[in-house]
């Protein structure tokens, strides 16, 4: 079976359902994560740190061609564009660059995704959290081309209900959840291959 790739994309109020998702991951699900939570480009890397406290996977910052790596949760880091890329050995890695002059919000969830999207097509998996405004909008959709799954967090979940509408009222996710469920979906569907008609009959709000 494949690794599933998951990006968990969040914004303001999304700092408390990260924290319940990952410390719901079962420590050998097949996957590699990376969270991508908008931050001020300046600001010091205090979330692994936050996340090891609650995660039975180990949390670290991703690194400009380090390996993907299942089982572990990475995080984008301040300040940077966080996509993924495939190696002349064919070995998936992360690839970091240097935001646009002037982009908001960064990190950029549509960035990570876009390119996850392209790189694992329907082993990527989209979570669109809680935050203001539509970043991981046009992620969703392209991941959506590629058959891929996004689950958002339910708008009357969030603290910020912005960025899960905008998916709801653009991409027809294929879940719609509250925090706490998310965590046992993504075991789920991280356990085995699973088609899209499983995925919109267990669709709850």
């Amino acid at each position: 079976m494949t690794m599933k790739y998951v990006v968990i994309g969040g914004s303001w109020g999304s700092l408390d359902p990260i924290i319940e998702i990952v410390s719901s991951l079962h420590p050998a699900i097949d996957a590699a994560f990376l969270i991508v939570r908008h931050i001020s480009p300046n600001a010091p890397s205090l979330l692994p740190g936050i996340l090891q406290s609650h995660s039975a996977l180990p949390v670290v910052d991703a690194e400009d061609g380090a390996k993907i790596l299942a089982g572990t949760i990475h995080i984008a880091p301040a300040g940077m564009t966080t996509e993924v890329m495939r190696d002349s050995q064919g070995i998936n890695r992360f690839r970091l660059g240097p935001i646009e002059p002037g982009q908001k919000p960064t990190p950029s969830i549509n960035d990570s995704l876009n390119s996850g999207a392209q790189l694992f097509d329907q082993d990527c998996i989209a979570v669109i959290l809680s935050g203001y405004l539509d970043d991981g909008t046009e992620g969703a959709q392209t991941l959506a081309s590629h058959h891929g799954f996004t689950i958002v967090q339910s708008p009357s979940d969030a603290d910020a209900d912005s960025m899960p509408w905008n998916v709801i009222h653009r991409d027809s996710p294929d879940f719609i959840l509250r925090a706490g469920q998310i965590g046992d979906i993504l075991g789920e569907l991280c356990r085995s291959p699973v088609s899209g008609d499983f995925a919109r009959v267990l669709q709850t709000g």
